[in-house]
């Protein structure tokens, strides 16, 4: 299976260009666009890139929401460099990538989420990731660009392919495998509709921050399929019984 780029918001083309360019450098090929500033297809993109959308097999989707573009995976990390108080698993980016060549070795798809270059990732999309990868960079200096962090990120996943040594000696063998992202979101969603139904969401000026704090929640629970279909018939059992 494999390992897709998520660019979230991308601002400039040049930008997205490097990106592709660190991919085909690590034999990546799968990069998903979320509503790109400057359109797409790009021009600068395309010069930027030396040849990764032509030459180097870099593939790109667009798409409108995080939850689109990741919706096939059963793995979804996010990459940053500030705290969001949210309780999720922080990797460091070689560990990230020994934990990402671990769940392709058991045919699943993983996502690495980056943010627009001016202001990263926000906490929505952050929300959405079971992890957190971030960086360990100068405290003096922190600030990587957007072709950087994708370079870096590439670069350990193709490292971990040949530095088994590292990897550990097996996987999980649960009955059910990971849920892939759409059947969480969908699960997700249901459950907060349920709960809105009954004004869970108060105060208002809380709501929003409360239904994040819920979908952090399940997604760091890394659920199976299974979890997440007896969850549903939970949910639906209790919405039937208090009517």
């Amino acid at each position: 299976m494999s390992t897709c780029f998520v660019l979230v918001n991308p601002q400039m083309g040049e930008n997205i260009g490097f990106v592709a360019r660190a991919m085909a450098n690590f034999a990546l090929q799968d990069l998903r666009i979320i509503n790109p500033r400057d359109g797409w297809p790009n021009v600068a993109a395309d010069a930027a890139s030396s040849g990764a959308f032509s030459e180097g097999g870099v593939n790109v989707q667009v798409f409108e929401s995080v939850q689109d573009a990741v919706s096939d995976c059963h793995l979804v990390l996010a990459t940053t460099a500030r705290e969001r108080a949210q309780a999720k698993t922080v990797y460091g980016i070689r560990e990230s990538a020994q934990h990402i060549f671990a769940r392709q070795q058991s045919g699943l798809n993983a996502a690495i989420l980056f943010g627009a270059e001016r202001s990263g990732l926000s906490n929505e999309s952050v929300s959405l990731a079971h992890g957190i990868i971030t960086f360990p960079v100068s405290s003096k200096f922190s600030s990587l660009n957007l072709g950087q962090a994708a370079l870096l990120v590439a670069y350990e996943l193709y490292q971990s392919q040949d530095d088994e040594g590292e990897l550990l000696p097996f996987v999980s063998q649960y009955g059910s495998p990971p849920a892939p992202h759409a059947m969480l979101a969908h699960f997700i969603q249901n459950l907060q509709n349920e709960l809105a139904s009954r004004n869970y969401y108060t105060p208002v000026d809380k709501a929003e921050i409360m239904q994040q704090n819920l979908q952090a929640l399940i997604m760091r629970m890394n659920l199976t399929e299974a979890d997440v279909k007896t969850l549903f018939a939970v949910v639906k059992s209790l919405a039937h019984n208090l009517g």
